[in-house]
């Protein structure tokens, strides 16, 4: 990962309690932050970590958080999840998916976890790569998410799969949860 575990490590938690990951060029063109390699997400796990990492990000803005193929932008890599907690103070411009993994959640065939989104968090735009979830699951998955407060500005899905939820092919049983926030969410265009 940018930021997190290699493959098939066992770190258990990242917190982000502050601070700025990334910045933008001045017309918004060049994007630097935390990239992930192959199955990698940009912050979170890598492929196959041998635990389930949780997350916390407060009073931080990530400007830039891309996950590599079969891995999600801000989650878990390749076939695995992770516990998520977005809350106050914390700022995410853009996290982006790789093929097959969801913005924000988890990577193609992850664990099932759970995405809290509470507070002041703002989330400008979470996108998922091909078959994943803007935030929830990547190809094959999806997620406990609990939305109880923020603004999510953007949450758009890849092809297949929905802007807040399943990614494509879900075998899981999905719940979603929203008791408050402003929300605008797009699902990806079909490709059959």
């Amino acid at each position: 990962a940018g930021i997190g575990t290699g493959n098939q490590s066992g770190v258990q938690e990242i917190n982000i309690i502050g601070g700025v990951i990334g910045e933008a060029s001045e017309d918004g063109s060049v994007l630097t932050g935390a990239v992930g390699g192959n199955k990698a997400a940009g912050i979170g796990g890598g492929a196959q970590d041998k635990c389930t990492i949780t997350m916390k990000i407060t009073n931080a803005t990530i400007v830039y958080a891309k996950g590599g193929d079969d891995a999600a932008g801000i989650g878990g890599g390749y076939e695995r999840g992770a516990n998520i907690d977005i809350g106050n103070g914390a700022i995410i411009e853009k996290a982006i998916g790789g093929k097959n993994g969801a913005g924000i959640g988890c990577g193609p065939n992850g664990s099932q976890q759970t995405i809290n989104i509470t507070g002041t968090a703002l989330i400008k735009l979470a996108q998922g790569g091909e078959n994943g979830a803007g935030i929830g699951g990547g190809k094959t998955r999806s997620a406990i998410i609990n939305i109880s407060g923020g603004n999510i500005e953007h949450a758009k899905g890849g092809a297949n799969a929905a802007g807040i939820g399943c990614g494509e092919g879900n075998n899981d049983s999905n719940a979603i949860t929203i008791t408050d926030g402003v929300i605008y969410a797009e699902g990806g265009s079909g490709t059959n």
